[in-house]
């Protein structure tokens, strides 16, 4: 599991749903939750939040400008490529922290990955999780 440390900065509620934005680093990050202020109380602006996804919600491109819905999207440098027979363990540095994704194999080969490579990740909305 990735976690990150950040702020909350915004929070949208409509009804039993939000969506939090979360300052980390130079980065904010959207996600969705089914709660609200009302009956989360961590739920507030400024508040020093936990930030969590999967290894398999981290999709990688390479370190170009993308037309894309995806709204997390984390500009960093290939640390380490573990080539299995079906997936990959990538590891990209981020600012100070570094986070890991897997992803097939074939997907490591299409787009050359390897230590070194400027990259994105690319994390949905809906796959972040908030945690204090």
């Amino acid at each position: 599991m990735n976690t990150l440390k950040g702020k909350i900065s915004s929070i949208e509620t409509n009804e039993n749903l939000s969506l939090v934005k979360v300052e980390v680093g130079q980065y904010t990050l959207s996600s969705i939750v089914i709660d609200s202020p009302k009956s989360a109380p961590y739920l507030t602006e400024g508040h020093a939040i936990k930030v969590l996804f999967k290894e398999t919600e981290v999709s990688i491109g390479l370190d170009q400008e993308y037309a894309i819905s995806l709204q997390n999207q984390l500009r960093g440098t290939v640390q380490t490529v573990n080539e299995g027979i079906l997936l990959s363990r990538v590891v990209i540095q981020i600012d100070t922290t570094s986070i890991t994704a897997v992803i097939t194999t074939h997907a490591v080969k299409q787009l050359h990955l390897k230590p070194g490579l400027p990259v994105k990740a690319l994390i949905k909305t809906n796959e972040i999780m908030l945690s204090e």
